[in-house]
């Protein structure tokens, strides 16, 4: 069985021979023929951004007319992408008034833990 590349780079060897690496993502080339450069990269940004705008249209027709499930779906995909999606943080000030600088090690790495499972579930619960 062979896997399809769908966005296949286009930038040929020597030989003429097309490569057969993924283009990274809103670009026509791999990170090996400089998809990596930061020229590259400013222009891939700038193309997600300049396709926000079309997303935040299909965004706003679903809303007014009806989910259109898939336009819907391509255009939360391009906000995301594009840096204008859905973000979550987390804060990492202590709230408690805990000293850390007179815990022991056992108590640190107990702490450490409390504070990741809060994490999580907080990181759970924004997704849902």
């Amino acid at each position: 069985m062979t896997e399809t590349i769908t966005r296949q780079c286009k930038a040929t060897n020597r030989m003429g021979i097309r490569c057969g690496k993924s283009a990274m993502h809103a670009q026509t080339i791999c990170h090996m023929h400089g998809g990596k450069s930061p020229q590259n990269i400013r222009a891939a940004k700038k193309r997600m951004l300049e396709m926000a705008d079309g997303a935040m249209v299909a965004l706003q027709d679903a809303i007014d007319h009806g989910d259109h499930k898939e336009s819907t779906h391509a255009a939360r995909i391009v906000l995301d992408r594009s840096g204008l999606g859905p973000s979550s943080t987390i804060d990492l000030h202590d709230k408690s008034g805990d000293d850390y600088s007179r815990m022991s090690a056992d108590e640190l790495a107990e702490k450490a833990r409390q504070l990741a499972a809060e994490a999580e579930r907080a990181t759970k619960e924004e997704t849902e």
